[in-house]
């Protein structure tokens, strides 16, 4: 009861003008984070755009092993800067702020990074296989294979609830061993008694990239990454109401 309960409560966010007060402040969020990133971090975001841009053009950058693995830990730390940013904190928002916060917590972020990123690989490619033996003009497969291609791609992966969920957990918490093996578990449990909100919003983003994948495979892919910031934001917001409504589920014995 208590589920089907929750499930009907994250779907009432919908309605117009609960879902106009819960997009305000997601707007508001975003464009914070949108102003910080750009005044803290616009030299990583600007080292990320040219790496990926060298990945993209092998004959016009010397590329090897080296330049991938550099892409890679800049796109981590890039994605560890915004959840950090996005995360609600009575603290002004900056360096101070980020170096405090980081030093307890930037390894947990990145073995949180990888695990759910392989998580993530490993579901795309079990719905992939299983959708291997239908014929390709079968409406099914036309349906869900461009599904499975988007759980597959590297892009939309930090937007996904469950991740963003556990990260702000694990950022809320003291950074311990046990802390991090909670956030999980809380970020799951938010993220299935959430579900019906959370898989509108993430078939809204899906449409999103496979329009802009469609009208340009490359340059809707960094369209894409510009609206990173403001679907982080929006999961945050219902991080925190969420929170604030069922701490007792999150935090049974606080």
């Amino acid at each position: 009861m208590l589920l089907l309960r929750s499930w009907k409560d994250s779907l009432a966010l919908f309605i117009p003008k609960n879902f106009k007060l819960f997009l305000l402040v997601s707007l508001k969020t975003a464009m914070e984070t949108y102003g910080n990133l750009l005044y803290y971090f616009w030299w990583l975001i600007l080292l990320v755009f040219v790496f990926e841009i060298g990945c993209y053009y092998p004959e016009c950058i010397l590329l090897g092993p080296a330049w991938y693995l550099i892409d890679s830990v800049l796109i981590v730390c890039l994605a560890f800067s915004l959840l950090m940013l996005v995360r609600p904190s009575v603290q002004p928002k900056g360096f101070h702020y980020f170096e405090e916060h980081a030093k307890k917590t930037a390894i947990g972020f990145v073995v949180l990074y990888f695990l759910f990123n392989f998580v993530r690989s490993h579901l795309g490619d079990a719905v992939l296989n299983a959708l291997a033996w239908l014929n390709g003009q079968s409406l099914i497969y036309e349906t869900l294979h461009p599904f499975a291609q988007f759980l597959y791609d590297q892009s939309p992966f930090i937007m996904l609830p469950p991740f963003v969920f556990s990260v702000l957990f694990y950022f809320d918490s003291n950074g311990t061993i046990k802390s991090w093996l909670l956030s999980i578990v809380r970020g799951i449990v938010m993220f299935v008694y959430n579900f019906p909100f959370c898989l509108i919003s993430v078939l809204a983003c899906f449409g999103l990239w496979t329009v802009l994948h469609y009208i340009s495979p490359l340059y809707g892919k960094f369209l894409f990454f510009s609206f990173v910031p403001f679907v982080v934001s929006y999961f945050k917001t219902m991080y925190v109401k969420r929170v604030h409504d069922q701490f007792s589920l999150y935090y049974p014995n606080e």
